[in-house]
C-alpha cells in the first residue's frame, strides 16, 4: 500500500469526497478530506464537515487515510476455471458469503463494481475451496479510499 503524504493526486478519486476545512488538525497532512479541500479548484458548493464539531487528530471521527488502495475489477479469470460440476455451487457460495443478489453478483463478476481488498480476499477464499489457484481477478485499478 501506498502512503502520499503531502502529495495529492486526483486522478485517484472514483468518487466526491466529503471536504474537511480544519486546517489546524495534526492529521491534515494524511487526511484525504483535507487534502481534498486544500487541493481541488474552488467550486460553488461541495459538502463540508463543520470544523466545529470535529475533534483534532487522533480523536477525530471522520479521518480518512490518503492511502491509495488496490481495488479488483471482475474475477471471470477465476470463477471460469471452476469445474463445471462445482460452477453452480460456487456462484451460490460467493452470493451468500458476500450478501449479494443476482444482479450484483454479475455486476463484480464483470467489473462494473470494483472489488475492494477485502472482498478480494473473500472471493480469494471461495475459490481457493474450489482447487482454483493463481490469478482470480481481471484488472486492478488504484484509488484512494471511499467514505
Amino acid at each position: 500500500m501506498k502512503t502520499m503524504k503531502t502529495n495529492f493526486d486526483p486522478k485517484y478519486l472514483t468518487k466526491s469526497v466529503t471536504h474537511c476545512l480544519k486546517a489546524t488538525c495534526s492529521l491534515a497532512e494524511s487526511c484525504l478530506h483535507n487534502l481534498v479541500h486544500r487541493h481541488l479548484p474552488p467550486q460553488s458548493s461541495y459538502v463540508c464537515y463543520d470544523p466545529r464539531l470535529q475533534s483534532d487528530g487522533e480523536t477525530c471521527r471522520t479521518y480518512l487515510s490518503n492511502r491509495i488502495i488496490r481495488m479488483a475489477k471482475g474475477f471471470r479469470t477465476g470463477i471460469q476455471r471452476v469445474p463445471q460440476k462445482d460452477a453452480k455451487k460456487a456462484r451460490q457460495t460467493i452470493r451468500y458469503e458476500m450478501d449479494w443478489g443476482v444482479s450484483t453478483y454479475y455486476e463484480y463478476r464483470s467489473g462494473k463494481r470494483a472489488l475492494s481488498p477485502e472482498q478480494q480476499v473473500v472471493i480469494s477464499d471461495i475459490l481457493h475451496r474450489y482447487g482454483i489457484e493463481g490469478e482470480f481477478f481481471d484488472a486492478y485499478i488504484e484509488v484512494y479510499p471511499s467514505e
